[in-house]
């Protein structure tokens, strides 16, 4: 048998055919000094030797996987090529016969990598060619392949090609099989959201992040963003336990990051403490805006409740509260459900509700939970440096102050807080008017709106105290008549100021700035 041929023949023809690919260099630039031909005859040949030797090895055994495999390895570096000269229908078919030939055996420990990356480039394709469902059909199949091979082990494509015999499944994280199916994801992702799918979306980064959260060698600062990112989505889309566990991760990573940064200054040539700084404002950012979403799901939940038992009491005697009316809050969906770092942040979860708010204590605990978090963004985002930004956030301060309104049942308490909150929007109004009108139109628009809608809320709470004064301390006015003219003379003082508002609104010119006379 002197002319078979051996694995370290197979391993230096392939590293021949890698530096010939190093030393031209692979790109658009320089594809006219590639010689193709000679590329294809040294695939063809390397596929020749690999053919041979399958020939002579056990069917399904363990060497003609890795054999398999092999071949699958040149086949998709002939297509890079292939692709590289734009000849997309020749590298389609090559692409399609090679799945068809591995993808029985892609879980096996020698052909699953391989399967990957032919899998990503014929998804590549498609994708290209706008042929999403065809995309979306291959790109499905990667899921059991890698998730078996997390188990079993898997070779790349250095290993398979090794001079030795006999190689043996890695079980390493850090390498470039998670990368592949990283990419896989990521492009699933691209098609999801392309779709509409915004579930399917969520899941597939939550799966991204739990990957490089496992292997460690992804940037913690980049990792937190996209986090971020995720649970701002999450919250978006009403699901409100999974964005907390998302938000309560994020929140335990970034102090965990801190300690083990210590004293260090620089990072990537950037002052860490910038870092944080820029890091901890956008997670406040995001709790900002789930503890808002939290507030407004609530009312409407409560509105919805009220409309019920006004419009069909009838329909609801008899029966239990939990049977007439669903509390559940936001949205539930078993894959999202599902979706959990294995990370033990129950601390941070039991901070902050992810039910329906049922009572005024409930409400504050989250509005004195979130206004920490508001300091924090705050300090960082100053109106010198993020104008827009600053303004923003403090019109979320004023809704907040809304949205604890709308569960304080008492009367004067109320009227203090749709106080303070004319305060705040008194506070954006004058910060508003140094910046170019044109450019914060909508936000001065909004502005203007916000404050009628405050007046209106305290024209509304001015009356109820009224009627609560008229009704039980009758007596009172009748011996204290200036204290019921001087309410008199606030109400209509209020209303005065809320025309006024309307007539400022109707009458804004986006080309100057606007004028409030309160």
């Amino acid at each position: 048998m002197a002319n078979e041929v051996t694995f370290a023949q197979l391993h230096q023809k392939y590293c021949d055919l890698k530096d010939y690919s190093k030393k031209q260099g692979v790109s658009q630039q320089l594809k006219s000094y590639w010689d193709i031909s000679l590329i294809r005859l040294n695939c063809d040949s390397i596929i020749n030797d690999i053919e041979t030797k399958m020939k002579t090895a056990e069917s399904e055994s363990d060497v003609w996987h890795r054999l398999l495999a092999m071949k699958g390895v040149i086949l998709n570096f002939q297509v890079d090529f292939l692709l590289l000269f734009e000849n997309f229908g020749l590298a389609m078919d090559i692409l399609i016969e090679n799945f068809k030939n591995i993808h029985p055996y892609s879980k096996s420990n020698y052909v699953s990598f391989v399967s990957l990356q032919t899998i990503h480039k014929i998804a590549s394709i498609c994708k290209m060619n706008d042929d999403l469902c065809s995309a979306q059909e291959i790109l499905e199949t990667a899921v059991d392949i890698y998730e078996s091979s997390i188990d079993e082990g898997y070779c790349e494509n250095e290993e398979l090609f090794s001079p030795d015999e006999t190689v043996w499944p890695r079980f390493n994280l850090a390498c470039q099989f998670d990368n592949t199916y990283i990419f896989i994801l990521e492009m699933l992702k691209i098609i999801h959201d392309s779709k509409k799918n915004y579930v399917g979306s969520v899941v597939l980064q939550h799966h991204i992040l739990k990957i490089q959260l496992k292997r460690g060698d992804e940037s913690l600062f980049i990792w937190l963003q996209n986090l971020l990112r995720l649970s701002n989505k999450l919250t978006h889309l009403q699901f409100y336990r999974c964005a907390r566990h998302h938000l309560s991760v994020a929140s335990y990573k970034l102090e965990s990051l801190k300690k083990s940064f210590g004293g260090k200054q620089v990072e990537n040539g950037k002052h860490v403490a910038n870092l944080f700084d820029g890091l901890e404002a956008n997670l406040a950012l995001v709790w900002i805006k789930y503890a808002l979403s939290m507030f407004v799901s609530s009312e409407k939940k409560y509105l919805e409740i009220y409309y019920i038992k006004k419009t069909q009491k009838s329909h609801s005697e008899g029966k239990d509260e939990s049977q007439r009316t669903d509390m559940t809050l936001g949205k539930t969906d078993e894959k999202i459900e599902a979706l959990k770092f294995q990370l033990d942040v129950s601390s941070i979860e039991n901070l902050v509700t992810c039910e329906i708010i049922r009572t005024t204590n409930q409400a504050k605990d989250l509005f004195e939970f979130v206004i920490e978090w508001f300091n924090r963004a705050k300090e960082y985002y100053e109106f010198n440096e993020f104008p827009s930004e600053h303004i923003s956030l403090m019109m979320d301060f004023s809704e907040l102050h809304k949205s604890l309104a709308f569960f304080e049942p008492k009367s004067p308490e109320r009227y203090i807080l749709f106080q303070k909150r004319q305060s705040i929007l008194n506070i954006i109004k004058n910060l508003s008017a140094q910046l170019d009108p044109i450019a914060f139109v909508d936000t001065n628009v909004e502005i203007m709106k916000e404050l009628a809608q405050v007046h209106l809320d305290l024209l509304h709470s001015d009356l109820e105290m009224l009627k609560e004064i008229k009704t039980f301390a009758m007596d009172q006015l009748k011996n204290n008549p200036t204290k019921s003219q001087q309410l008199e003379k606030h109400i209509d003082s209020s209303i005065d100021l809320f025309e006024n508002q309307l007539n400022v609104l109707e009458t804004y010119d986006a080309e100057s700035k606007p004028t409030f006379q309160f």
